[in-house]
């Protein structure tokens, strides 16, 4: 299995399929790689997709450094130098969608484009920014993974889905699917939550100036509709694609309609 070593010796494990320009994703929070699967096999004739399981995730091991999104971002630019990729399409997802936007901002070099899926620059409320979770919300999370982390995942995916997707009738097999997917250990559901609480990515926007197209769910409750609009707003090359009756996972309860968001964003670079 490919792995890459990192500087203090973690070994971070990624996968590489296809060919054509390099698409690199990144999971969310608790999760893996494996969330790809399905986007892998559809869209790996067009380019060479890399889906990495971050530190402390999946396969990959946690290392001696703490669990931060700054470490993660940081992991994943010592993957791209150590796989020579260059002009590199950047996804990530909730979580996943924060690290991207660190790591255009760390080496905006080596990227082409930035495509944030369900992603906010605060995952909770701050002065001037309402559009996030209460910090009571959140915290009661980060409680529920210190005692118990299983009971955390579930917490988390209850509110992963809309009303709308809840009555399809493949929502039985995501949900089973996004669950075996969702084996993050304890130390890093908490640590990296506790990260996901500090981080604020608002003033840092301006900086950014890759081509950008941001999917979002009009009914997602963890990363709420108004942070998508707040990042068109705030960044200066950004496309909005709104996907009506999606939750937190469009990827998963929209495949057919994502990709062609996707693809047509990627094909018009």
């Amino acid at each position: 299995m490919p792995y890459c070593t990192l500087n203090e010796g973690a070994r971070l494990f990624y996968e590489s399929s296809g060919r054509g320009k390099p698409l690199l994703l990144v999971h969310g929070w608790s999760f893996n790689a494996g969330i790809w699967k399905d986007q892998i096999k559809h869209l790996k004739d067009q380019f060479q997709l890399i889906a990495v399981d971050l530190r402390g995730h999946g396969k990959s091991g946690a290392g001696k450094a703490k669990l931060t999104l700054e470490q993660f971002a940081s992991d994943l630019a010592h993957l791209v130098e150590r796989l020579e990729l260059r002009e590199v399409n950047l996804l990530g997802w909730s979580m996943g969608g924060s690290i991207a936007l660190r790591l255009s901002l760390s080496c905006p070099e080596r990227m082409k484009s930035l495509i944030l899926v369900s992603t906010t620059p605060s995952l909770i409320q701050r002065d001037g920014f309402p559009h996030a979770l209460p910090p009571v919300v959140v915290k009661r999370l980060r409680g529920k993974a210190t005692r118990n982390h299983r009971k955390a995942f579930q917490m988390f995916l209850d509110q992963v889905f809309s009303p709308e997707e809840e009555k399809s009738d493949t929502i039985d097999t995501i949900k089973n699917n996004l669950s075996h997917e969702m084996n993050g250990s304890k130390e890093t559901a908490e640590d990296s939550l506790a990260s996901l609480m500090e981080e604020d990515l608002r003033d840092s926007l301006y900086r950014i100036s890759l081509p950008t197209l941001i999917i979002h769910g009009d009914r997602d409750r963890i990363c709420l509709p108004g942070a998508a609009l707040f990042l068109r707003e705030r960044l200066s090359n950004a496309k909005l694609l709104i996907l009506k009756g999606c939750g937190h996972a469009p990827f998963l309860t929209s495949p057919l309609q994502f990709r062609k968001g996707l693809t047509e964003f990627l094909h018009s670079l």
